[in-house]
């Protein structure tokens, strides 16, 4: 699992703890990277007494040697706000690019600020790719309800809001889903002793990576299937915009009030 990340997925991981449901009692602490498909692909995971800062060092520090990481900042993990986790990941991983779950964030939030249309504003704004549009959106979200977008402050947006993620790590998950899909597998094993448990994850593992091996070799193109229809969804959505030679920098883009400048490294976005 380990040569195969290193070889093949992005520099993304997800990490999550789930309870053991038999007699012993415990956590399965979890790390899961994101393949070349867009799916999960399960690292490393451990069984521990209790999911507290201590385990989550020990679980860390262990995973960081193996995977050889170095320069923590061509980093990103992300977590669902467990108590005291992010101080250890600053710790192990001096700057790393540590992102929130937005689920989790709005399942937070949320207990105040109930209803399907303030949902689809905190969806929305979780879900806005640069600063400018961001701006117009909690302005939107204002306008709707004052006390929502003030109380919105209580969860800092760089954790979470993808206007500020990090372009390097080509990752623009918002949510921690690829970690709780990966523990909705062990659901089963979870009732068991650990040696049984442990055992059914490792062989269900094997299992998975021949599975997808098999598949991959259908693939027809460059492509898995899931980032081609990825990739054929943006091709449609960038219908009706206009793109004009600037020299040097190469090309600005334009669609109605909504302008993209390339400079050096990144897209500048500007609301005309």
């Amino acid at each position: 699992m380990k040569k195969g990340f290193l070889a093949g997925c992005r520099k993304f991981i997800g990490l999550d703890g789930c309870f053991l449901k038999g007699k012993l009692k415990g956590e399965i602490l979890t790390a899961v990277g994101r393949d070349g498909n867009n799916q999960m692909y399960p690292i490393a995971w451990a069984v521990v007494e209790i999911e507290n800062s201590s385990s989550w060092r020990w679980f860390l520090k262990l995973l960081k040697t193996d995977l050889d990481i170095v320069d923590s900042s061509e980093w990103t993990l992300m977590s669902d706000q467990q108590k005291g986790l992010s101080n250890v990941i600053q710790g192990l991983f001096p700057g790393v690019h540590h992102r929130n779950c937005a689920r989790h964030v709005h399942a937070n939030w949320s207990k105040s600020h109930r209803g399907k249309v303030l949902k689809g504003h905190f969806w929305q704004i979780a879900k806005t790719p640069n600063e400018p549009q961001l701006a117009e959106n909690l302005k939107a979200l204002e306008q709707i309800d004052v006390g929502a977008r003030v109380d919105l402050n209580k969860y800092p947006m760089q954790f979470w809001c993808k206007a500020y993620f990090k372009e390097d790590v080509k990752c623009d998950m918002v949510d921690n889903n690829l970690s709780e899909a990966f523990n909705r597998t062990l659901l089963s094993a979870r009732s068991k002793f650990i040696i049984p448990l442990l055992e059914d994850i490792r062989v269900a593992t094997m299992k998975r990576v021949a599975k997808k091996k098999t598949l991959a070799e259908n693939w027809r193109g460059n492509y898995g299937s899931l980032v081609l229809k990825k990739l054929n969804e943006n091709i449609l959505g960038s219908a009706g915009w206009d793109v004009t030679f600037n020299g040097v920098e190469g090309y600005e883009i334009k669609k109605g009030r909504f302008q993209f400048k390339p400079t050096s490294r990144i897209c500048q976005f500007f609301c005309c």
